[in-house]
């Protein structure tokens, strides 16, 4: 074999096996999740899922779109002038 062809297949074989030890100590870590780290995840999911309805009960990503539209309009369309979006308001009890 040449030069080339054996430092190609020995670069490939010492990859592969850090790739697969790589995922083996992966694999080893997620087994061994005890309660703890369970209840971790389940409450930043719970946050996650919060920050998200509160994101969408804001109208932010509606706004968010709209912004998004004008700048590309005005960057494509034909009359080039930016009309920023419309603040939100907020209704407080006061």
């Amino acid at each position: 074999m040449s030069d080339l062809i054996l430092t190609a297949t020995t670069t490939a074989q010492t990859n592969l096996y850090a790739i697969r030890r790589a995922l083996g100590r992966a694999a080893h870590r997620l087994h061994r999740e005890d309660g703890q780290d369970i209840v971790e995840y389940g409450g930043m999911l719970v946050l996650i899922a919060g920050v998200v309805a509160l994101l969408f009960s804001l109208q932010v990503p509606q706004t968010v779109a709209t912004a998004f539209a004008h700048a590309l309009n005005a960057i494509f369309g034909t009359n080039h002038t930016y009309t920023p979006p419309s603040p939100i308001t907020v209704q407080t009890g006061g």
